[in-house]
């Protein structure tokens, strides 16, 4: 099954590149079927402007052969051209799967240009929170970080993870045998 994870911005050193999720990527690639064979080919890579301001794989999503696509959202504002969002759209209605993830305030903002993806996410500055008692800083000690924010816990700091039952394929692996110490 191919596989595409991508961030919104292109490389910045201490940014939120793709090698922030290098982890994931190399977890999900290590994923072995019953014959040892790699289950997951994995592509993992920051976004890459072309001279239109377009993506080089994400404005063409639709013609590749990718299955689904994991998008991070850590851009302020201009992650996605509008002919990524046409590809994007295309490779959904082909059947395509699509991850996004974001973090606070405004990070992954170019998600509401995103056809049903952008109207499932609210931000600070666009698609607010529907309920204005949730537009609240909840973030005590890190005060720059505004709402949405949903704290939990310190900025960096590892949470415990709880894993329900049954298990997913992903986490039930010999190589993550540790993880069984986290179930409940």
């Amino acid at each position: 099954m191919g596989s595409a994870q991508r961030t919104t911005i292109g490389y910045a050193k201490d940014d939120w590149s793709i090698e922030r999720f290098s982890m994931l990527a190399n977890v999900l690639s290590a994923i072995e079927d019953n014959s040892g064979g790699r289950l997951f080919n994995v592509v993992a890579r920051d976004r890459e402007n072309l001279a239109s301001g377009d993506d080089r794989v994400l404005s063409r999503l639709d013609e590749t052969d990718f299955e689904q696509m994991w998008l991070f959202g850590v851009d302020g504002g201009a992650g996605i051209s509008a002919k990524d969002c046409a590809a994007i759209d295309r490779f959904r209605r082909r059947g395509g799967a699509i991850l996004t993830s974001r973090d606070h305030q405004d990070l992954g903002i170019s998600f509401c240009t995103l056809g049903g993806i952008g109207a499932a996410n609210h931000f600070h500055s666009k698609n607010p929170e529907p309920d204005p008692e949730r537009r609240t800083a909840d973030d005590t000690e890190t005060p720059q970080i505004l709402w949405p924010n949903y704290h939990s816990g310190n900025n960096g700091d590892f949470q415990k993870v709880v894993l329900p039952s049954p298990v997913h394929a992903i986490v039930r692996n010999a190589r993550n045998a540790h993880l069984n110490l986290l179930r409940s």
